[in-house]
């Protein structure tokens, strides 16, 4: 399997471009990712959201290909209007989730098999796609390398996040990478100490 990491846009978030056996997947869709992997001349078969928040799917739109997600397209959870209301340059536009991924624990695409960790407190929407076979989770920003997402934005909730953090992340294989929304990917042996078990 081969993955490659792309970071734009103005948070400067964390997509994954993950590929084998013919089958080639993006997980998140950040600014410029398209024409990222345009210069490329790649074109995912399918697109897989961590969460809505404006920053993971403000390229969303621009693929014509399956995209999945834990919850149909929802404008209240891309937060896109208050982020202009920060005065971030924002542009969302809708695009179709044709596979909602509510209720399900497992997804399999090709030669991908995935975990489907339903982990909310940043988001409620947030989903971590975990590898087990590759000893890897995409786990966007419910975890990051030395602390985890944001639980201040609408829909957040600290303790529901720390909790999902500790019974679904932590109890991951010790050196399992998780690779974040945001910044260098971590492990779940190098974060259990910030999140105690008991």
């Amino acid at each position: 399997m081969n993955l490659e990491q792309y970071t734009g846009g103005a948070v400067a978030t964390n997509g994954y471009l993950l590929e084998d056996g013919g089958t080639t997947l993006l997980i998140d869709a950040p600014e410029g990712i398209f024409e990222w992997l345009e210069q490329k001349d790649l074109y995912p078969d399918h697109l897989l959201l961590t969460h809505q928040h404006f920053d993971h799917v403000e390229d969303a739109s621009r693929f014509n290909c399956p995209i999945h997600a834990f919850a149909p397209f929802s404008r209240e959870l891309t937060l896109d209007e208050q982020a202009r209301a920060w005065g971030l340059p924002v542009s969302v536009g809708e695009f179709e989730v044709t596979g909602v991924l509510e209720g399900k624990r497992e997804l399999t695409l090709g030669q991908f098999k995935f975990d489907l960790l339903h982990v909310p407190g940043h988001s409620p929407d947030s989903v971590v796609y975990s590898l087990p076979a590759h000893g890897l989770a995409l786990s966007g920003d419910t975890i990051f390398n030395h602390g985890s997402g944001r639980t201040d934005l609408p829909g957040g909730d600290g303790p529901t996040l720390f909790d999902g953090i500790r019974t679904k992340l932590l109890t991951l294989p010790d050196e399992t990478r998780l690779y974040p929304g945001h910044g260098p990917h971590t492990t779940p042996a190098a974060e259990r100490a910030r999140f105690p078990l008991a």
